[in-house]
């Protein structure tokens, strides 16, 4: 499973002062200009993506055209984003219980 650093410079590499980025979207890594609830199915179908390729982060606050970090609008709470499957069940792979098969 992929751990998340401790420090955003680990992550990505970026300019402090201009906030410049210069790293790419990829297999483990897509950015995000802010977090909207109405667009929670495209998350999961990303989240869902990194976890059939060992792992992967989206990294919300930063603009595409120039890509730089722009900051989020409002905290991102794991319960206002996942209310159908909670975070602690993303991060450690545990699978929801599902109904046998008779």
């Amino acid at each position: 499973m992929l751990k998340l650093p401790e420090k955003l410079s680990d992550l990505f590499a970026f300019d402090p002062v201009t906030l410049v980025v210069f790293g790419r979207e990829g297999k483990r890594r897509e950015f995000k200009l802010d977090y909207f609830q109405k667009d929670i199915a495209d998350y999961t179908k990303t989240l869902a993506a990194f976890a059939n390729a060992d792992g992967g982060c989206i990294i919300f606050g930063v603009r595409d055209r120039p890509r730089e970090i722009v900051g989020v609008s409002s905290v991102i709470r794991p319960k206002s984003c996942w209310p159908a499957m909670s975070s602690t069940r993303l991060l450690t792979g545990e699978r929801p219980s599902t109904p046998r098969a008779r």
